[in-house]
């Protein structure tokens, strides 16, 4: 659900529903242009954070709780290119098994 929209990322409140549960219960917040799979349970969420940089930020839900995994900061080139990607332990990593420099190889790979 959008809570607050700005000029370019929005935040939204994530709600999610048990299976055989009839009521929702909210599971967190998160801030960007929207959500995408990114395989292996998580989503992302991508974000501008300067006309020069980018961010994209995993989650996975646990036990109903939105859970921060990482966040993956690009910078642009003045061509437009990935001038450096970097990852970003947000506390999740060690639970999908994941090191920074695997992290970095992993999510900047798509970057």
């Amino acid at each position: 659900v959008p809570l607050i929209a700005g000029n370019v990322n929005t935040n939204y409140a994530i709600w999610t529903r048990a299976p055989g549960e009839q009521t929702f219960v909210r599971a967190g917040e998160a801030s960007g242009i929207g959500f995408e799979p990114a395989g292996d349970g998580l989503f992302s969420t991508p974000a501008r954070s300067s006309a020069s940089e980018w961010e994209n930020s995993y989650y996975r839900l646990v036990d109903q709780t939105l859970t921060p995994v990482a966040t993956m900061m690009v910078t642009l080139a003045e061509d437009g290119s990935n001038e450096s990607c970097k990852v970003r332990d947000d506390g999740g990593l060690s639970d999908i098994g994941l090191s920074v420099e695997e992290a970095e190889a992993r999510f900047c790979a798509d970057a």
